[in-house]
C-alpha cells in the first residue's frame, strides 16, 4: 500500500493583469455651459407655472363668472316660475258660461305660472304671479270660438326644470237659444222700439261669431191686469221674429210691480235646445210682484235658472237693482235699461 506523499512545492497561482486605461471620468453637470442650461430650463420653468397659474386663475373665475350668468339666466327663465303640485291641477267649465274655467293648483314655491287659452283661431294669454305657497282658485272668463274646443296649457317648475301640463279639450256649443223677455206696458215703448230696430244687428253680430241661434219673445204687463203674456215660440228666421217685436201685444200696466217673475216662468218652460248656450234678456222699468200666479218666489225661478242653465241679464232702472238681487246669482247681471240696445248692438253673450 502506498504512502501520499506531503511537504512538495506547491502549485504556480495566477498574477492579476492590471485593466486597460479607460477615459478620464468628467462631472458634465459642474461645467460652466450646464449649469447655464439648467438656469435657462430653471427660468422657463418659473415663467410656465406663473402662466399656468394665472391661466388657472383666469379660467376659474371665466368658470365662476359663466355660472354666474347661467344662474341669472336661468333664475330670469325656468327659475321664475311657481313650483306647483302637477296633481292638484284642476280646470272646471262653468255649464252656464262655456267660456268661464275655473283653474285649481297648489302652488309649493313661489314664482310664476303661464297659462295660455285657445279656441280656435282665438288665443289668450295670463301670467299669474305667486309670492307665497298657496291653493289657487282662478277664474277665467275670456273670448271663444263656438263649436270649438277650448284648450289650456299651464306652464310651471318641477325640481329645476319647466314642465308643462295640457289640459283635455273641453267642448263648447255652436247653438244659442236666446228669450226676450218684454215689459210691453205704455212706458216702455222706446224700449221695444230698440229692439225692433236692433233685431237684424243683433242676430248678425252672431252669425260672425258663427253662432246658429233662434230667438224666443215673451211680452208682459201685470197679471193683476189679465190678459197679460204674449209668448212667441223660437225662430230662426230673424224677420219673422222682428214682425213679433212688431206685433207684440201691449199690456196695461195696472199697479208698479209687474209679471217678470211669471213671464220669466213661462220662458223656462219653453222647449229649449238642450245643447245649446241659454241666455234670456229681461227688459222691464218696474220691480216684480213677489210670487207669480203658481206660487212660486225669486228664489224659485233663481234656482230654475241655474238648473236649465240659463244665464239671465236684467234690464231695468237702478233704483230696483237690490229688488232683482234675489235673481242675480253668479251668471246673471243686472245693467241699466238704457244699455239694452247698446248690448244688442255689440251682440256681446259669449263673454256674459
Amino acid at each position: 500500500m502506498s504512502t501520499p506523499v506531503t511537504g512538495g512545492p506547491s502549485s504556480p497561482q495566477p498574477v492579476p493583469q492590471p485593466l486597460p486605461p479607460g477615459p478620464p471620468k468628467v462631472d458634465m453637470l459642474a461645467s460652466g455651459e450646464m449649469q447655464s442650461y439648467l438656469s435657462q430650463l430653471k427660468a422657463q420653468d418659473r415663467k410656465i407655472g406663473k402662466r399656468n397659474r394665472a391661466l388657472t386663475v383666469a379660467l376659474c373665475g371665466g368658470v365662476a363668472a359663466l355660472l354666474i350668468v347661467l344662474w341669472i339666466v336661468y333664475r330670469a327663465t325656468i327659475g321664475a316660475y311657481a313650483v306647483i303640485d302637477p296633481e292638484s291641477i284642476r280646470i272646471e267649465q262653468d255649464p252656464i258660461n262655456e267660456g268661464k274655467l275655473t283653474i285649481k293648483f297648489d302652488v309649493t314655491s313661489p314664482g310664476e305660472v303661464f297659462c295660455r287659452r285657445t279656441s280656435g283661431d282665438v288665443q289668450t294669454d295670463l301670467i299669474d304671479t305667486f309670492h307665497e305657497p298657496c291653493k289657487v282658485e282662478r277664474p277665467w272668463s275670456w273670448q271663444y270660438q263656438p263649436g270649438q274646443d277650448i284648450n289650456v296649457t299651464l306652464w310651471y317648475r318641477g325640481g329645476l326644470f319647466r314642465c308643462e301640463y295640457h289640459a283635455p279639450p273641453i267642448p263648447t256649443s255652436a247653438r244659442a237659444d236666446i228669450v226676450i223677455l218684454m215689459d210691453t206696458t205704455e212706458s216702455m215703448e222706446p224700449y221695444i222700439d230698440a229692439l225692433k230696430g236692433k233685431c237684424a244687428v243683433f242676430s248678425q253680430r252672431l252669425g260672425e261669431k258663427d253662432l246658429k241661434h233662434r230667438f224666443a219673445l215673451i211680452g208682459f204687463g201685470d197679471t193683476n191686469s189679465p190678459p197679460w203674456i204674449d209668448r212667441h215660440e223660437f225662430t230662426s228666421d230673424v224677420l219673422k221674429f222682428t214682425a213679433s217685436v212688431e206685433g207684440v201685444e201691449r199690456f196695461s200696466g195696472g199697479d208698479l210691480p209687474e209679471s217678470a217673475l211669471d213671464a220669466l216662468e213661462a220662458a223656462l218652460d219653453l222647449p229649449l235646445d238642450n245643447k245649446a248656450i241659454r241666455r234670456f234678456y229681461l227688459v222691464t222699468n218696474n220691480k216684480f210682484h213677489p210670487k207669480t200666479r203658481s206660487g212660486a218666489t225669486a228664489k224659485d225661478i233663481a234656482d230654475r235658472l241655474q238648473k236649465q242653465r240659463v244665464a239671465l241679464q236684467v234690464f231695468s232702472k237702478e233704483r230696483f237693482r237690490e229688488d232683482f238681487g234675489e235673481l242675480l246669482g253668479k251668471n246673471q247681471r243686472f245693467l241699466e235699461i238704457e244699455n239694452f240696445g247698446k248690448v244688442l248692438s255689440q251682440g256681446r253673450i259669449l263673454e256674459d
